[in-house]
């Protein structure tokens, strides 16, 4: 599992009102994952066990955590105590439609093309053909993994919890060179895409379920109150060149937030409310992103408990 050193194992599990985005307002879809290096990973599987003996549910689920505060601050207490890292992409529902609609729009106005493959793309997505929903959200958690790995000079392997559709979860990465153009950043991905958990990796893909469902329930409480800080457009003057990842975020910063960034009292067991303000400090670089109800894409950037930035993608 771990070759290298170096080497980290991403454990990843959905969580969401389906498992898999849809077109249905209401609804909402999120992978969440924990990056893992090998020393790490004996004390992700004692967490898991000791979640599982806490909550008496072996194959515990989000809820199970969320509703126990014995369960929530194990829970906080082994992410800020090691150095396993949390990652997630939060789409509510439409926004992956919603996400290609802006793009067809802003090349209108701009009056460039992409020889239609935004457009075919939007057309499957209002079909709601069988996977392609999926794929696509894939699609940008795959490159996500690529970015960061070529950014770390790190091997990344993914290990995918149990689905009856993972041949089409992972078809969204074939074609991973693509993912990460028109960066240079390709020439340094190191990531295996893996396959479904097996042994003791699935223990920790239920700890990367909590993380997902949390994200999910962080944006259903929060999502509308974060969205009133973006602005309806956002354009570069001018595209760093080259490259530079850290250049590139600062061009997308939108907001400079001065608000809690979660729900208070993250320890106490509730039915309603997040478990993030325990253990904002594991995301990896400190982020996480997410989908606006029409398509923008966002990078939350969590710089304390009560201050965090916003980075929009130019439309």
């Amino acid at each position: 599992m771990f070759d290298r050193l170096n080497d980290i194992c991403i454990f990843l599990d959905e969580s969401g009102t389906t498992n898999r985005p849809t077109l249905n307002e209401d609804h909402d879809f999120a992978f969440g994952g924990i990056l893992v290096n090998e020393l790490d990973f004996t004390s992700m599987r004692r967490l898991s066990d000791a979640l599982a003996v806490t909550v008496g549910n072996r194959d515990f689920k989000y809820r199970d955590v969320q509703r126990s505060s014995a369960a929530r601050t194990r829970f906080i207490d082994a992410m800020n105590e090691t150095n396993v890292e949390a990652v997630a992409i939060y789409v509510p529902g439409g926004s992956l439609l919603e996400e290609k609609r802006r793009a067809i729009a802003e090349m209108e106005d701009l009056g460039s093309d992409d020889d239609g493959g935004t457009a075919q793309a939007a057309q499957e997505l209002q079909a709601d053909k069988a996977g392609t929903s999926i794929r696509y959200y894939i699609e940008m958690l795959a490159a996500a993994f690529l970015q960061l790995s070529a950014v770390r000079r790190q091997r990344f392997t993914l290990f995918w919890d149990r689905r009856s559709d993972l041949d089409t979860v992972l078809s969204g990465c074939i074609n991973w060179q693509d993912l990460v153009a028109p960066t240079p950043l390709h020439r340094h991905s190191d990531v295996d895409f893996g396959g479904r958990a097996e042994g003791e990796a699935i223990a920790l893909t239920r700890v990367a379920g909590v993380v997902a469902g949390d994200v999910c329930q962080f944006f259903r409480n929060h999502l509308s109150r974060i969205e009133a800080h973006l602005p309806s457009k956002h354009r570069f003057d001018v595209f760093p060149e080259p490259f530079d990842a850290n250049e590139v975020m600062a061009a997308m910063k939108v907001a400079d937030v001065w608000e809690r960034l979660a729900d208070a009292n993250p320890n106490d067991a509730a039915r309603d409310t997040c478990i993030i303000q325990g253990y904002f400090r594991s995301f990896a670089k400190s982020l996480m992103t997410f989908l606006t109800r029409d398509g923008r894409m966002v990078h939350l950037h969590v710089l304390s408990g009560r201050h965090f930035t916003l980075h929009q993608l130019p439309d």
